[in-house]
C-alpha cells in the first residue's frame, strides 16, 4: 500500500477564499466587546486625514498576533489577504514599515505619558460587563 496519491485532483474557482475563514469569529468578538470604538476613544496619534486609521493599525496588529502570526511582516500577509480583510472589516491595512514607525510613535507617547492608562480600566469593566450580561 503506497501513501503517496496516485492522482491528485485540482479545482479552480474564481470565488474569494481564504485560509483563515475563522477570523469572521474574531471579528464578530471584536466588534461585540466594541474594541473599535474603545481603540478609537483612547487613541488618536494622526493628524492626517489619509491612510490607515490608528484604530486600523492596531486591529491589523491584533488580527495578526490573534491569527499566531508572531512578527511584523505578518502584517503584510493580511493586507494581501482580501477575503480574510473582508470578514474582519478591515479598509485597509499598514505594511509592515509603517506599522512598526506607528508602533515607535506609540511608544514614544506613552513613555512621555502623553497618554492616560485609565482608559485600559474603562475598556476592563465593559468586558466584565459583556461577560457577565
Amino acid at each position: 500500500m503506497s501513501i503517496i496519491a496516485q492522482k491528485i485532483g485540482i479545482d479552480f474557482t474564481d470565488e474569494a477564499i481564504t485560509s483563515t475563514a475563522g477570523s469572521i469569529f474574531l471579528s464578530h468578538l471584536s466588534n461585540r466587546l466594541q474594541l473599535p470604538s474603545l481603540l478609537s476613544e483612547a487613541l488618536s496619534l494622526k493628524t492626517r486625514a489619509r491612510g490607515v486609521s490608528d484604530v486600523e493599525m492596531l486591529l491589523s496588529l491584533i488580527y495578526s498576533l490573534a491569527q499566531d502570526d508572531g512578527c511584523l511582516l505578518d502584517v503584510d500577509r493580511l493586507a494581501a489577504d482580501d477575503p480574510r480583510r473582508d470578514l474582519l472589516g478591515l479598509e485597509q491595512v499598514p505594511n509592515h514599515r509603517r506599522l512598526g514607525e506607528y508602533l515607535r510613535g506609540v511608544k514614544l507617547l506613552f513613555s512621555k505619558s502623553a497618554l492616560r492608562l485609565d482608559w485600559l480600566a474603562h475598556a476592563a469593566d465593559r468586558m466584565e460587563s459583556f461577560a457577565l450580561g
